[in-house]
């Protein structure tokens, strides 16, 4: 699960939040072509055509200027996850050797097989001996491929795709179509940013 608040948007421009971001929404939408014919009966029949996508965002305002400037400029954005529910793991390996069975504990660390492309634990139960196991104690939330878990690594969350984990990010270039102040709260006035995708939305490569 993902909370809404863990939504990055950056400017990959700059490399800066394009925003104070209090909530984020993406919307991915596609075309579609009616295909039934005016004498195949009362049920309509569609297929999917060219897809599009959008985003809005609520934020904090930083600069009244700077805000209005933006609107009809065109910018790459990223789409990032900071989840704060995200499960740990240290690092990759690539096709190291697995013990056999299921260690029954807690590994001291569990890392990305790049190779194997599932987790390992590792373990180190005396000097000079290492092993790594596919299966320890709780390592189901690891363990699935099938799963929509996010994990995190040096600040940088990941994600299940195509068999692999990949950054949780995507990216795409943009159109700022609208900004305008919502409210004010206290000495904090709000703002809404509408941005229109300018072609595709991709997620970054795996590593």
């Amino acid at each position: 699960m993902i909370k809404g608040k863990d939504i990055v948007i950056i400017d990959s421009n700059g490399g800066a939040v394009v925003a104070a971001a209090k909530s984020c929404e993406i919307n991915v939408q596609t075309d579609t072509l009616e295909t039934a014919s005016p004498t195949s009966g009362v049920w309509k029949k569609y297929i999917p055509g060219r897809k599009g996508w959008s985003v809005n965002i609520s934020h904090l305002v930083l600069g009244l200027v700077r805000n209005i400037q933006m609107v009809g400029t065109e910018m790459t954005i990223k789409l990032s996850i900071n989840a704060s529910n995200a499960l740990p793991f240290n690092g990759f390996v690539n096709n190291v050797t697995l013990a056999q069975g299921t260690y029954t504990g807690s590994p001291q660390a569990i890392y990305w097989d790049r190779t194997r492309k599932i987790f390992v634990g590792y373990v180190n139960p005396s000097a000079g001996v290492t092993l790594y196991f596919a299966s320890w104690t709780g390592s189901t939330e690891y363990s699935s491929p099938s799963s929509f878990a996010v994990f995190k690594y040096n600040g940088i969350s990941y994600t299940w795709y195509n068999g692999d984990i990949t950054k949780e990010r995507l990216s795409g270039s943009v159109i700022v179509t609208s900004w305008h102040p919502v409210a004010t709260v206290g000495n904090l006035a709000n703002g809404q940013f509408s941005f229109l995708g300018n072609g595709p939305l991709e997620a970054e490569s795996t590593f």
